[in-house]
């Protein structure tokens, strides 16, 4: 064997590894990017409904069994976040919430036709995954509201930063509704929309603002601290949520 040829095996090699290390790599952001948006997102609507319940319930059996649920939910929450985190490389997830979003929109553009945009800042950090899950839940719910509900053709989402926060901006063109008169009817009874949203935001430190007009389209904006505190035990109440 001469030495260039040496060399040239060896550089092969090398280039094999690079490339089986590679191949993995992204095979284990793609495990953790799929447990991102289905698992975890399952078991945190899960937390959040079981909390709504036991509110509810008059049954004490009922509610004792319902916060149960709630706090297996929360901890498996958290075993999925370690498992994502430990599988996701964080350099190669910087925009594992755009990433979900865009997919969020390319399914319900080819399911219903809605045209979706997407703008991200360039400037977005990496974001905490319980700000991605909030954010995620929140996106989906909204754009649950624009497929059932706005009769839009168009819908932009936003992705903003803004210093230590992060801000989704999402604004349809469809019938849009009584704004007035849907915050007046807050005490209007329990469900689980906007209402339900803008109460989990703000035990996080952030809000949900919502601008619409009748035959003139829905404008959400959603902000969130990057690094969100716990939730308060006397936060507003999710139970009273409901859809426009």
């Amino acid at each position: 064997m001469t030495l260039q040829s040496a060399w040239k095996e060896v550089r092969q090699h090398g280039q094999t590894q690079e490339d089986g290390h590679s191949g993995a790599i992204a095979e284990r952001t793609r495990i953790s990017r799929d447990i991102h948006d289905t698992i975890a997102q399952a078991l945190s609507s899960i937390r959040l409904l079981a909390h709504a319940g036991a509110g509810r319930i008059e049954d004490p059996d009922a509610a004792r069994t319902l916060e149960q649920v709630e706090t297996l939910a929360g901890d498996s929450l958290a075993d999925v976040r370690r498992i994502v985190a430990a599988l996701a490389p964080s350099e190669l997830e910087d925009d594992a919430l755009a990433a979900a979003l865009q997919r969020m929109l390319d399914r319900i553009r080819d399911e219903t036709g809605l045209h979706g945009e997407l703008p991200v800042d360039d400037s977005m950090p990496i974001l905490p995954t319980e700000v991605e899950v909030v954010l995620l839940r929140t996106a989906q719910s909204a754009l649950a509201n624009v497929r059932l509900h706005a009769r839009a053709s168009r819908v932009v989402m936003s992705l903003i930063d803004v210093d230590d926060a992060v801000r989704l901006d999402i604004i349809d063109e469809g019938t849009g509704f009584n704004q007035p008169a849907w915050e007046q009817a807050a005490d209007a009874g329990p469900s689980y929309g906007l209402r339900f949203m803008r109460a989990r935001l703000r035990e996080l430190g952030g809000g949900l603002d919502i601008e619409s007009t009748p035959g003139e389209g829905t404008a959400l904006s959603i902000h969130l601290p990057i690094r969100p505190g716990p939730v308060s035990a006397t936060g507003a109440d999710p139970t009273t949520e409901e859809m426009p």
